[in-house]
């Protein structure tokens, strides 16, 4: 979840949800419950939770806990390309 934040975070540190949080929990193939908990357990290292948006406060602090793999997460967010109007 973490990575998947940082690889659709917009220079500003958002993202901007279109869609509501139980159909984004739905496209990434988890529960609404699990996604709040994701969020909750993501919010001491930067990440802050609005009605409508993310915020990433510190991109640096968020990624030492992600762990990007080069191998796994694309940095350029070429992986979730369609999923970029989210």
């Amino acid at each position: 979840m973490a990575n998947w934040i940082l690889e659709n975070t917009r220079d500003d540190g958002r993202i901007e949800l279109a869609i509501n949080k139980k159909l984004l929990a739905e496209r990434l193939g988890m529960t609404p419950e699990s996604l709040s908990r994701c969020l909750r357990v993501l919010k001491p290292f930067g990440l802050v939770n609005h009605r409508d948006r993310l915020e990433v406060s510190d991109a640096a602090l968020l990624r030492t806990f992600a762990l990007p793999n080069a191998l796994i997460d694309q940095s350029d967010g070429s992986r979730f390309k369609k999923r970029a109007t989210i």
